[in-house]
């Protein structure tokens, strides 16, 4: 034996809410999946970002150096120069 409520206006409203609350629910998971999947693709390319930054920044540190150590060696060679010049 089954009770039953006959169809009325508030019974169909009520449950064309519940199944878009369903749909909406479902969305929201696949959404929030998406979401996931995003976040651990950017950490990767973060990860990435960084390896690549510090290698440039390695680079340029390295470059600096070399400047630097070229640049001394120019003017100890032209101190040099001066030095026998005035001795002659």
């Amino acid at each position: 034996m089954y009770a039953s409520v006959p169809p009325n206006e508030i019974n169909t409203l009520t449950a064309q809410i519940a199944e878009q609350q369903r749909v909406l629910d479902a969305r929201e998971a696949a959404l929030r999946e998406r979401e996931i999947a995003a976040r651990e693709y950017e950490n990767n390319t973060a990860d990435y970002s960084t390896y690549i930054f510090s290698a440039i920044l390695f680079l340029i540190i390295v470059l600096l150096f070399v400047n630097y150590v070229m640049d001394w060696t120019r003017m100890r060679q032209l101190q040099q120069l001066q030095y026998e010049e005035k001795i002659i």
